[in-house]
């Protein structure tokens, strides 16, 4: 098993190539309309200057596409005037090949203040990808929905159901409610579960993983970092709805920003944002890693896939691994070997999602 850099040769001939953070990244099948998976890209903060972003730090509202059979990249036409405004540390999932996103916020200029100030946002948007069409789908009352928000997890969990966990409010606090949205009926509904449930958070994950169940991930909440693990069941209605905190040793530390996407039988977890504070730091002391961590869902363990792991005979049988695959032999280890080779650079606020 080894990471491979893809192509980024095509991204040179975008105007919208800036590199980014706080964006989304959503995988849909369209081998039938355009011959190929896609991974769509929107919106997020961009550090560099183009011709989309004249300034560093500016927000975007671009859509730019991964054809994962030819590794090109495009930027598709989009049909309609309206779109979603520029934003980033919003979140987005996919329902058949329709993408939706929710929130997320935007530094805006206050005049009365003469400062920036966050601008959040609580709409519902859907990209046709077909036809790459955008259309507001729901932009109602606070009242009527979980209200505006960013660094939310949003998740397909079957149907045409969405699944909205925590997030940061306009008060800057983490909250942690959960909300079912209805993509055929344009309508949230609050999901209510008994106690106990996650703490409120803010830049966690969570993923679908089939037969009505979620898994959720770390995050941030106001006064530290997250390390735990909770499972929902219940979604497709085959048994009561209930979370349950799972406590796993070995398994990746507290960290917040982090990615995790879900595959046949495995999660995978990488990157993210560590607390390496002392007791007697008088401040946080975050940093970024680049860890590679996976849950094997039929054994409920983890193992960390790491190119510097000790090279031992027991390690050694993971080593030769397929992209995409568990060794079974390695689910006994913390550590599995990767191939020697480029790998990822430390980062948060980043994406993953997985492909056939």
């Amino acid at each position: 098993m080894h990471w491979l850099q893809c192509s980024s040769a095509s991204l040179q001939h975008l105007p919208g190539r800036t590199s980014r953070f706080g964006h989304t990244a959503v995988t849909v099948d369209s081998q039938d309309v355009w011959g190929s998976e896609l991974v769509i890209v929107f919106g997020g903060v961009t550090n560099a200057i183009s011709s989309i972003a004249a300034d560093p730090h500016t927000a975007l509202n671009d859509v730019i596409v991964f054809q994962a059979d030819s590794e090109a990249w495009l930027e598709p036409d989009i049909a309609t005037s309206s779109r979603p405004d520029a934003r980033a540390f919003h979140c987005a999932a996919a329902v058949d090949r329709k993408i939706y996103i929710y929130g997320g916020h935007v530094l805006a200029h206050d005049h009365d203040q003469n400062k920036k100030r966050r601008h959040f946002f609580g709409d519902v948007w859907c990209l046709d990808t077909d036809t790459w069409e955008w259309r507001c789908v729901w932009a109602g009352p606070a009242h009527e929905g979980p209200g505006k928000r960013d660094m939310a997890s949003l998740t397909h969990v079957g149907g045409n159901h969405l699944l909205m966990f925590g997030g940061r409010n306009e008060g800057g606090r983490a909250v942690g409610d959960a909300w079912i949205f209805d993509v055929q009926r344009c309508m949230w509904s609050p999901l209510r579960a008994p106690a106990p449930s996650p703490a409120p958070r803010k830049m966690h994950s969570i993923a679908h993983v089939g037969g009505g169940r979620v898994i959720l991930f770390g995050g941030e909440r106001d006064t530290g970092v997250l390390d735990d693990l909770w499972s929902l069941k219940g979604l497709d209605g085959s048994e009561q709805l209930r979370w349950t905190q799972i406590k796993l040793r070995p398994g990746p530390s507290g960290r917040f920003g982090h990615s995790l996407t879900a595959g046949s039988g495995w999660l995978a977890l990488f990157g993210g944002c560590r607390d390496h504070s002392s007791f007697l730091s008088l401040s946080r002391n975050y940093v970024q890693c680049r860890e590679l961590w996976v849950l094997d869902l039929p054994s409920f363990s983890w193992m960390r896939l790491d190119a510097d792991a000790p090279k031992t005979p027991e390690l050694a049988a993971g080593a030769g691994a397929t992209a995409g695959s568990v060794p079974a032999a390695a689910l006994g280890t913390p550590y599995v070997a990767l191939q020697p080779g480029p790998a990822p650079a430390e980062r948060m606020c980043h994406t993953m999602t997985s492909l056939s």
